[in-house]
């Protein structure tokens, strides 16, 4: 068990394996929470959380491990992000602002460390199956992904060294590249053509779960 909103603990972490095993040779960043809701009524510790958890999380991670791959210059992380780091969707703002902030934190590190044989590889799913989105719907001509479809792309993209990897590719490289022409209006028009309001207007959240 492993509390990766303390940096404490993950560094903890990172040297019990070390002395258990030996250095890691793949990271992989997947630990992350969700909770849906409008920006203006978003609760604040739930917020934090999600900070603490999807952000920082992966921020202490790559700190407490990443050292001892640079020891032995060898090493591949990989940073679970999401489709929602790419464009903003209703009732999901607090969300997709952690998920971009891990995207550009990736791109920062990758160029930090060039050359000093360290790989990452970045992961972008459409929504997936998992239980964490309960409730909600896919947009129109969509689908959820299944975690095994992510779980095989996300190997396959380890083993060709791949920089990022999208699930499905079509439609998260299609929603990103609208958004990155910086026509922001253009993208809200497309999405609302989807009907991107019904995908989290939906969500319940689930009190069996502790995030």
């Amino acid at each position: 068990k492993l509390d990766v909103s303390k940096r404490e603990e993950c560094f903890a972490l990172a040297e019990r394996i070390e002395k258990e095993i030996g250095t890691v040779d793949i990271l992989v960043n997947n630990a992350g929470i969700f909770r849906g809701g409008p920006v203006l009524d978003y609760p604040p510790d739930a917020a934090r959380k999600l900070v603490e958890v999807n952000q920082l999380g992966m921020l202490w991670m790559m700190q407490a491990f990443i050292p001892g791959m640079l020891e032995q210059r060898s090493g591949h992380v990989v940073n679970m992000c999401s489709v929602a780091g790419k464009v903003g969707v209703s009732y999901m703002g607090p969300y997709c602002a952690t998920k971009a902030a891990v995207i550009m934190m990736t791109d920062s590190i990758r160029l930090e460390l060039y050359g000093k044989g360290i790989d990452f590889t970045i992961i972008d799913p459409y929504f997936v199956s998992t239980g964490m989105f309960t409730g909600g719907k896919p947009m129109f001509f969509t689908r959820w992904q299944t975690p095994e479809k992510v779980s095989k792309k996300t190997v396959n993209g380890v083993k060709k060294n791949y920089g990022e990897v999208c699930v499905p590719s079509t439609i998260v490289r299609g929603i990103a590249m609208i958004r990155s022409s910086c026509f922001p209006r253009l993208t809200d028009l497309a999405l609302k053509i989807v009907r991107e309001d019904r995908m989290m207007g939906g969500w319940k959240e689930d009190p069996r779960r502790s995030f």
